[in-house]
């Protein structure tokens, strides 16, 4: 549990300057922006946009299950092996 903490805090830590908070303003402002005004564009576009996430989501989410590299032969759990 202590890695994904960790990785959460190496995401977020450009936010922590005031270059990061602007940005962040500004893009908590555009969402407002289209939101508001451009809320029945968005309601159009919402179930495309739900099915173009999810294979975006597998891929940076889930990291492609890393299946480039080889699984071992031995599987035989760690506790159970002779030294």
């Amino acid at each position: 549990m202590g890695r994904f903490r960790k990785l959460g805090a190496e995401m977020f830590r450009c936010f922590k300057n005031t270059q990061g908070l602007a940005v962040l303003g500004l893009a908590a402002a555009a969402a407002v922006y289209l939101a508001l005004w451009h809320g029945a564009h968005l309601a159009a576009i919402a179930p495309l946009l739900l099915v173009l996430a999810c294979p975006l989501m597998h891929l940076f989410m889930h990291g492609g299950h890393h299946h480039k590299t080889p699984r071992p032969t031995d599987t035989t759990h760690p506790t159970q092996r002779e030294n």
